[in-house]
């Protein structure tokens, strides 16, 4: 028997629906790991909440405050989406995403304790690790609340859990090694080459 007419459109629809919703969640993780701001505010309604660590903050005004902190702390972060859970429910709909999340501290023997702790920062000396970098990896889920609005998705709400943390001396690639003469090609904000590919999809009309 072919499908009914109706149940297939509504197959298509939240297909579109779903993919919308992923590549807002992928542009989430090139806003903050490319450090930029404007990036970063274009997933969020001008209305939405963002918890941040027990705090509501208009989501907006957040993306303005944690970019400077992100590049305070951070030389880089990479960000990925794992596990995806979207409940569709017509123009609104909630998702549940896992997520791992790398960030390389800037070196510094202040940040790094009021990071980790004068304990980890004893041990590390101890151990003469202390002079280099440090990478910490976060893990855990966002929940948000989307809204389609003008045909747009975009988050109304984020909350992030911070379910399994670990920090670790980052261990590199001797100098001159293979590793060491890798190009280096990733940039904070705009000189990021991510952007010139986009614009140049964005210029030949393929996307928004």
């Amino acid at each position: 028997a072919m499908m009914d007419a109706t149940v297939h459109e509504r197959m298509v629809h939240e297909a579109a629906d779903r993919n919308a919703i992923e590549r807002v969640l992928r542009r989430y993780c090139r806003g903050v790991d490319r450090a930029d701001v404007e990036t970063l505010k274009s997933v969020f309604h001008a209305d939405a909440i963002n918890e941040d660590r027990g705090q509501l903050f208009n989501a907006h005004d957040w993306a303005e405050a944690i970019v400077p902190t992100l590049k305070a702390m951070f030389s880089g972060t990479m960000h990925h989406i794992t596990n995806l859970d979207i409940q569709l429910d017509g123009d609104r709909t909630v998702s549940e995403s896992y997520y791992i999340a790398y960030h390389r501290l800037h070196p510094g023997e202040e940040l790094l304790t009021a990071f980790a702790g004068p304990g980890y920062v004893a041990r590390m000396r101890a151990g003469g690790l202390l002079g280099g970098e440090h990478e910490y990896i976060g893990k855990g889920r966002y929940f948000h609340r989307w809204e389609r609005r003008d045909g747009e998705w975009r988050m109304s709400l984020r909350i992030a859990t911070f379910e399994f943390n670990q920090l670790r001396p980052l261990t590199v690639g001797d100098p001159g090694s293979g590793l060491a003469q890798m190009p280096v090609l990733e940039r904070r904000g705009r000189e990021d080459p991510v952007f010139a590919l986009l614009e140049g999809r964005r210029i030949a009309g393929i996307e928004d």
